[in-house]
């Protein structure tokens, strides 16, 4: 699973990473859109999960439109406030 958010130290995004680790999958991190788009090449991950509450750091919509959806399934979700 790739985790996409601003920080790390999200809440929210460490409630995920939690998850994963109990569902005893592999999780990787990811901060940016450039390395977003590494971490898929590199592994070409089943579910993928971008935090977009904050345009200014990553733009999820542009992720989902760029060439690398080469995968069977690809989930997004949406973060939109409290």
């Amino acid at each position: 699973m790739l985790l996409v958010f601003a920080r790390s130290n999200d809440p929210q995004c460490m409630a995920f990473a939690d998850a994963v680790y109990r569902l005893n999958l592999s999780c990787y991190y990811a901060t940016s859109d450039e390395d977003t788009r590494i971490a898929y090449i590199a592994r070409s991950h089943s579910i993928v999960i971008i935090d977009t509450r904050s345009s200014k750091h990553l733009d999820g919509m542009a992720l989902c439109r760029s060439p690398l959806q080469l995968v069977h399934f690809f989930l997004l979700l949406f973060f939109t406030g409290r």
